[in-house]
C-alpha cells in the first residue's frame, strides 16, 4: 500500500505539472510558477500526511481506528 501511494502521488504530481506546463504554453495568461507550486505544496501535505498517519498506525493502531470512530 505505501508504494503503490507514493507511486500514484509522484505520478500525478508529474502529469498535473505537464499539464499546467501545456496550459502556460497554450494560454499564457496563466503563471506557471503559481501552479506548480500549488502542486508541490499539495503532494508534500499529502506525502507528509499520509507517513504521519501510516507511522502512527504502526506504533497504536487501536488509537487510530479510535479516534476515526468518533468523527
Amino acid at each position: 500500500m505505501k508504494k503503490k501511494f507514493i507511486t500514484t502521488i509522484v505520478s500525478l504530481f508529474v502529469l498535473l505539472c505537464v499539464a499546467f506546463y501545456a496550459l502556460h504554453f497554450y494560454l499564457p495568461d496563466y503563471r506557471l510558477a503559481v501552479l506548480i507550486g500549488g502542486n508541490a505544496l499539495m503532494a508534500a501535505l499529502s506525502l507528509s500526511s499520509f507517513l504521519l498517519v501510516s507511522n502512527q498506525m504502526n506504533k497504536r493502531p487501536q488509537a487510530f481506528v479510535r479516534g476515526v470512530r468518533c468523527l
